[in-house]
């Protein structure tokens, strides 16, 4: 899938040295039908096949990584060691810095941003 990003190079802020096994679980609050308690933004059903590849190919800054697909931002979060849930955010969410590097290689366009940039419609 050429739009699902490459992992992080050494360089990149929150990179790790060693490679790291990352593991998607998915989680209750973003999914459909509504679940009760905390309520998060939903995923597409269409993207939660691809959730591991996303997370496998996603960039971590600080204690995030975040990912695209067809124009849409999405982000994970580590809720136990390596185990990690995502999310779809809007490209506000994404550190401008990330945005500007897919954006300045081909990766995203400014029109893909400017679309979703409070959130998935």
């Amino acid at each position: 899938m050429s739009d699902v990003p490459k992992g992080p190079e050494p360089s990149d802020e929150g990179a790790q040295g060693d490679a790291v096994e990352l593991v998607y679980e998915s989680s209750d609050k973003h999914s459909d039908p509504a679940q009760p308690g905390a309520r998060g933004s939903l995923c597409d059903k269409a993207v939660r096949p691809l959730a591991q590849q996303l997370l496998n190919g996603s960039v971590q800054i600080g204690r995030r990584r975040f990912a695209f697909h067809e124009g849409k931002a999405y982000c994970a979060k580590e809720h136990s060691p390596r185990h990690w849930h995502g999310h779809p955010v809007g490209w506000k969410e994404v550190p401008a810095k990330l945005r500007t590097m897919w954006t300045k290689d081909g990766k995203i366009s400014k029109r893909e941003v400017d679309k979703h940039w409070k959130g998935h419609a």
